[in-house]
């Protein structure tokens, strides 16, 4: 893996090509790429035919969500600062391309808000000035169909 590596429109492209292939089914009629703020620069400043659709463009902006780019093709392209990376001889990324049903997730018990209140602390707080608040969930999430997830890693744009 070099700097050199990046995603471009072909990418995404190419990973629906690959999720069609196994029979993947859209989500409402597109597959979501989620990626690294840092790899979407370069899909950003791509042009030409099968290129980068800007969020502006979309024929449906009511259905727009938080953090959508654009569109590449059938791909809806969803941007995250929380996106891992690691380090080989480069910053790498892992943009992943996902379809419906590619993975589930369940609560096991319901949320629960622990509030402590001022003074609670005994001897560590003897002036009363430490109250916590935290909150205990349970969940699990599951692949549930390995096809219709795709993985490819790239360079990002501070990897230059």
């Amino acid at each position: 893996m070099t700097a050199a590596n990046k995603v471009f429109a072909f990418d995404l492209i190419d990973a629906t090509r690959r999720l069609e292939a196994n029979f993947s089914p859209y989500l409402n009629g597109e597959y979501i790429c989620l990626m690294a703020t840092n790899v979407a620069m370069y899909l950003q400043t791509e042009t030409g035919v099968g290129g980068f659709i800007d969020i502006q463009k979309f024929s449906r902006p009511d259905r727009i969500e938080e953090g959508t780019l654009g569109k590449v093709g059938n791909m809806r392209i969803i941007k995250s600062p929380f996106v891992k990376s690691y380090t080989s001889t480069t910053k790498v990324y892992p943009t992943l391309f996902i379809g419906k049903q590619a993975y589930g997730a369940s609560q096991l018990q319901a949320m629960q808000l622990i509030v402590k209140p001022l003074g609670s602390s005994g001897t560590e707080d003897p002036l009363n000035q430490r109250m916590t608040v935290g909150v205990k969930v349970s969940f699990a999430a599951k692949i549930l169909q390995q096809a219709s997830i795709r993985k490819l890693e790239s360079a990002g744009i501070d990897s230059i």
